[in-house]
């Protein structure tokens, strides 16, 4: 079951238009909150009581930084502060088939 809910800032204000969308499945509710322009800002998953914003490339879980969104793939932080680089490998079609590190071990395959 699909939610959409729209909270207006004010009459003839779009700017601080935003919606959300809930989806439960299995007992676990999941809502997204996107702006106006459809561009998602979060994610709160309820079950795992795990919340995920979006700032532009930056990705943050449960208010740390987790990774960062970049044109070749994505920055993730370890847990001792350090990062990691992570490769997509796109098809044609610009489904990624496969993610690798700057190491080249090899994270998932499609």
């Amino acid at each position: 079951m699909i939610y959409i809910i729209i909270y207006y800032a004010g009459a003839g204000s779009t700017k601080n238009r935003k919606t959300k969308n809930s989806i439960t499945r299995k007992g676990n509710t999941s809502t997204f909150t996107y702006d106006a322009a459809g561009k998602k800002l979060a994610h709160f998953d309820g079950k795992l009581v795990k919340t995920t914003n979006y700032c532009s490339n930056f990705v943050y879980e449960n208010g740390s930084l987790a990774y960062i969104i970049s044109l070749e793939g994505r920055i993730l932080r370890n847990t001792n502060g350090s990062y990691t680089y992570e490769y997509f490998l796109k098809d044609h079609l610009g489904n990624t088939r496969v993610t690798f590190q700057d190491n080249g071990t090899v994270v998932q395959t499609a």
